[in-house]
């Protein structure tokens, strides 16, 4: 029997700007603001992010390296684990996320001010609550999806950023092994998940072909030409080449 078809997979993603916009602003009374923006501009998983330390952070050179993951562990305790994919990466740092990230500082020197001898980040999280604790990423999901709603955007996950960064990048005709090592996917993931965008990818390709091929074959292609002689002619034209 022929296996059943499956429906293909189009992640949820920001489609326009005013979208754009209308999220930014539900979210910028937010503590969680210069985390949203940061996902957006880098294409990180939400634990991802949410592990980062100050420390792999490296602002002269404007990188940034991936190597753990925040979530609890079987005992319950949240912590700094292995990513999805165990490996390490690193990740060239947009302006965008740049000033994310000196938002972000702002924001903690202001709340350890407050805090005082209660500030808890031993481990230096970028991310964190305004206490210094580490963020739980279902806290964050569960405010993200308050803040999207709030923006009229039901259904847009964190994981939506993500997608978002990545169609970003594809529409940018940006070569796809370059995103997928951005993103933390192999390449054939990285297609095969977004097969919608790949295929638009192509509208340039079939003029390139145009501008090789048409000037010397269009007179073999013409209407007032027969199909038999068509063939003939273009059969013939290739034996003497």
């Amino acid at each position: 029997m022929p296996a059943p078809e499956v429906d293909e997979f189009e992640p949820v993603v920001i489609r326009t700007s005013d979208d754009l916009y209308s999220l930014l602003s539900a979210a910028a009374s937010s503590i969680h603001f210069p985390l949203i923006v940061f996902l957006l501009a880098t294409g990180l998983r939400r634990s991802e992010a949410l592990g980062l330390r100050w420390r792999d952070v490296d602002f002269e050179r404007r990188t940034l390296s991936v190597t753990k993951q925040l979530k609890r562990n079987r005992k319950g305790q949240l912590g700094r684990h292995k990513t999805k994919t165990k490996k390490t990466r690193t990740v060239r740092l947009s302006v965008t996320a740049i000033q994310a990230l000196k938002l972000q500082q702002k924001n903690q020197v202001n709340w350890q001010l407050i805090c005082g001898s209660a500030w808890r980040n031993e481990e230096g999280y970028i991310f964190t609550r305004q206490d210094g604790s580490p963020i739980h990423p279902d806290a964050f999901t569960h405010e993200f999806t308050r803040i999207a709603r709030q923006a009229g955007l039901d259904g847009l996950t964190p994981h939506s950023l993500r997608h978002t960064c990545a169609t970003f990048l594809l529409e940018a005709d940006q070569h796809p092994k370059k995103a997928a090592a951005m993103m933390g996917h192999s390449l054939e993931i990285l297609l095969e998940r977004y097969s919608h965008i790949s295929v638009q990818m192509q509208e340039g390709l079939a003029e390139c072909i145009d501008q090789k091929l048409l000037p010397t074959v269009k007179e073999f292609l013409s209407e007032e030409k027969e199909a038999g002689c068509v063939c003939k002619t273009l059969a013939t034209g290739y034996v003497r080449s």
